[in-house]
């Protein structure tokens, strides 16, 4: 049986695999990108787009269930991953979570607690200036 770790792999390589055919694609003018209303639209045409696509969405789908798997699953030793009640693990550490919405160019930041909404929004305010510059070039 698959680990959470290996799907996760599984999905990172997904990805890269999926943005290097995306790329390839846009070199040789099989994709096109759009704006309708405030949302990037990618459009392609041909074999290449279709598949990376593909790959991009399969990989998408490998990240959100290695992490689901992740938390339910054991550890690398076999036993216990750590995880219990009230988000203290067994050592004593607290642990903590953030992360960003990007709802098209509006970002939702979540936190577990200040320093991990303030790296939330770094992450937010990156996304946007790639986002932006995507959009220029």
């Amino acid at each position: 049986m698959l680990t959470g770790r290996q799907i996760r792999v599984a999905g990172f390589i997904l990805i890269a695999a999926a943005l290097a055919l995306l790329i390839l694609a846009a070199i040789q003018g099989d994709l096109r990108l759009a704006i309708l209303i405030i949302f990037p639209v990618i459009i392609g045409e041909g074999a290449l787009p279709a598949i990376g696509g593909i790959l991009l969405f399969s990989g998408f789908v490998a990240l959100f269930l290695s992490f689901a798997i992740g938390f339910q699953g054991a550890g690398v030793d076999g036993t216990s991953d750590g995880y219990v009640e009230g988000g203290i693990s067994r050592t004593g550490a607290r642990s903590e979570y953030g992360g960003v919405v990007l709802i098209g160019p509006i970002p939702i930041i979540l936190g577990s607690n200040r320093r991990m909404a303030l790296a939330m929004a770094i992450v937010a305010l990156v996304a946007l200036a790639v986002l932006l510059m995507i959009l220029v070039l």
